[in-house]
């Protein structure tokens, strides 16, 4: 029978070869397609380190007028009214990377003879509370630790596995362009989003009193009504005295930055079911053409005593070759991305898309030929051999 059927294969190449290459087509651009996605979605189901929900973002407005003992008394009043309304959980200030916006600070140094390069964030010793901020070991930072000899610093795990594999770390010495005292140890900060890779991440300490910081972050009571944000603009604006402050939902600023990446995600999605649909359509019609032009062949099988099964077998076993030898190419192809690291995807977001893409090709020729098989097994010799 397999000999028969490449017999067949080799028979009718330049129109099997048109259909090998509209297979191969098909299963290279969904591959493409997929690793896209399981990229995205493998990014996106990593935890981000805090909670944004029920959380404002207080965005001051500038204070060169002010000296920094007058921003000092200003930060703790904010601080001490805002907390006394029984709507506010907590607060906390933080330097201007906040999560989900562009802003980002960065360093770079070698004193350990091989180059760290690190995201840095400025956090106050209330902003654990403030955003969940969960530390895998360790403690957060106390009020007086900017009197320390060392400056306090909390490391994110990506960065400590990055630069120092299997050392515990932990309440030691570390230099990072300064000295730093390593006092705990974090999963993540992801303040660029859940689209965006894990990067070496370290936390800094500044107290509240700090006249650096710009942004206060406002942690609500669940069910806070959207109401609540008129008196809060109220005490706001007699605190600082000017108009020009922004309060901003932490949510919306993560529905707006994920917007893009979903909208891209959707759109290669789209692109992959109208090609899944295109050639679906095409293997139906060239199959429904074949069996039409093979009616005699058919029809002389069945009088020499073929059953219905062996000629549906015959066809669906022609289209799952032709099948198998597209997708041998194109994995092939396919399996150079990962050994040759074309793109910055890890080696499991091409596995999936790999069985995820072969696995469609394989079901999408499955409903393709099995209908036009079925009628075929059912064309009365007779019938077949008088048309002819």
């Amino acid at each position: 029978m397999i000999t028969h059927i490449f017999k067949l294969i080799w028979n009718k190449k330049r129109s099997n070869a048109l259909m090998i290459l509209e297979i191969l087509l098909a299963f290279l651009i969904l591959f493409g397609v997929l690793t896209f996605i399981a990229y995205n979605l493998n990014r996106f189901q990593k935890p981000l380190g805090f909670n944004s929900e029920d959380l404002l973002l207080l965005n001051l407005p500038y204070r060169g007028n002010l000296d920094s003992a007058q921003i000092a008394a200003q930060n703790l009043d904010l601080k001490r009214q805002l907390t006394a309304m029984p709507e506010i959980e907590s607060t906390g200030f933080t330097s201007s990377t906040t999560p989900f916006t562009e802003n980002s600070s960065t360093s770079t140094s070698d004193d350990y003879g091989f180059e760290i390069r690190r995201y840095i964030v400025q956090l106050d010793e209330d902003m654990d509370e403030t955003m969940d901020i969960a530390l895998i070991d360790g403690r957060w930072f106390e009020e007086g630790d900017e009197n320390s000899k060392y400056p306090p610093v909390i490391l994110n795990k990506l960065l400590l596995d990055t630069y120092f594999p299997g050392k515990n770390m932990l309440d030691s010495i570390v230099s990072l362009g300064s000295e730093f005292k390593l006092i705990g140890i974090v999963e993540d900060y992801r303040y660029f989003g859940k689209f965006t890779e894990p990067k070496p991440t370290s936390i800094e300490y500044l107290p509240s009193t700090s006249d650096y910081f710009s942004t206060l972050a406002i942690k609500l009571q669940k069910g806070t009504p959207t109401t609540f944000e008129e008196e809060l603009n109220k005490i706001i604006s007699d605190i600082v005295k000017d108009p020009g402050f922004l309060i901003e939902n932490v949510s919306s600023l993560q529905s707006r930055n994920e917007r893009p990446h979903w909208v891209k995600i959707i759109a290669l999605l789209s692109m992959g079911i109208f090609l899944i649909i295109n050639v679906a359509l095409g293997l139906f019609g060239i199959l429904w053409y074949n069996i039409s032009r093979r009616r005699s062949e058919i029809g002389l099988r069945k009088a020499l005593g073929a059953h219905n099964g062996m000629i549906s077998t015959q066809f669906i076993l022609e289209i799952f070759t032709i099948t198998f030898i597209a997708l041998i190419v194109g994995l092939f192809f396919a399996i150079q991305f990962p050994i040759f690291k074309v793109l910055d995807v890890s080696r499991i977001d091409y596995s999936y898309a790999l069985v995820g893409s072969t696995l469609i090709i394989l079901l999408l020729v499955l409903i393709c030929t099995w209908y036009p098989s079925r009628q075929a097994a059912h064309i009365h010799p007779s019938t077949a051999l008088h048309e002819d």
